[in-house]
């Protein structure tokens, strides 16, 4: 069992970057922790989806963090860098 966010949408509604590496962090954590669990599932993981959300007729819409670049830019960033974390030689997960 994990952690389950908001769809990255709403989370971008927080206009917050911090606020989603956080999330990025307990996500990255999380894999770790299932992997040391299972060490057949791996560090991958699905994340928000980086593609602009300009016309709702496209579907799944709901996926991405909106239609602004900039805003979009800076929240799946963040939310990848929580995601791999800090350290110089380690990733958390990819």
């Amino acid at each position: 069992m994990t952690t389950s966010f908001p769809q990255p949408i709403g989370m971008s509604a927080s206009w917050d970057p911090e606020l989603i590496k956080q999330a990025g962090e307990v996500t990255g954590n999380e894999a770790r922790v299932i992997w040391h669990r299972h060490p057949d599932y791996g560090f991958s993981r699905w994340a928000p989806t980086v593609d602009l959300e300009r016309d709702p007729r496209w579907g799944r819409n709901e996926e991405g963090y909106g239609e602004d670049p900039v805003l979009t830019g800076k929240m799946a960033g963040a939310y990848i860098e929580g995601m791999q974390g800090d350290d110089p030689k380690y990733l958390r997960c990819a």
